[in-house]
């Protein structure tokens, strides 16, 4: 790549992209699980009450891994996935996978855009590989409520494997999509 293609390239990414890094939370990485459970209480507590449980397993970190997503000294995203291989879809195609417990932005309305879910999404996609199970894909479930979710996911590569009505919210349909392994 030329010296002027690579200007190019640095030019086109978001601005902020250079401070952007990932922090893992939980297990021996306990420095960031304070703005973690802000987050989680914040922002997934009213939507699905306790997050109590989702914490302690996140502390564990015994069959699961999460990071934050840092701009700067700012956590802009959360990543939760399974670092255990899930066969508990299988009946409908989704074998071998690597489950996404949480994927989602801060402050989605001024942050959505920029980006960020699809560092979110490359960097499960980059882990799951460094976990060398043999995954055949991911999965994760979607709301129907959270229709900007489900087109995020279906843009990236995920497709509808399963639909249930009433499976956590009563008169509410939640969406299994699964992505194959790249």
């Amino acid at each position: 790549m030329s010296a002027l293609s690579k200007v190019e390239a640095a030019n086109s990414l978001p601005i902020y992209a250079e401070f952007r890094l990932f922090r893992e939370v939980g297990g021996a990485h306990l420095k960031h699980f304070s703005a973690l459970t802000e987050i989680f209480r914040r922002i997934l507590t009213p939507l699905y009450g306790s997050q109590d449980k989702a914490l302690q397993q996140i502390r564990a970190g015994l069959d699961r891994k999460c990071f934050l997503l840092y701009e700067g000294e700012t956590a802009v995203g959360v990543l939760v996935f399974k670092t255990v291989l899930s066969n508990e879809f299988a009946e409908y195609g989704v074998r071998n996978s690597i489950e996404i417990k949480s994927l989602f932005l801060d402050q989605s309305v001024s942050n959505s855009g920029r980006g960020l879910g699809s560092v979110l999404v490359d960097k499960v996609k980059e882990e799951a590989k460094k976990l060398k199970l043999g995954h055949e894909g991911l999965h994760v479930t979607v709301s129907e409520t959270k229709q900007e979710s489900l087109m995020f996911f279906m843009k990236k590569g995920f497709t509808i494997a399963h639909a249930w009505k009433d499976r956590y919210q009563k008169g509410v349909t939640e969406y299994l999509l699964s992505c194959p392994a790249n």
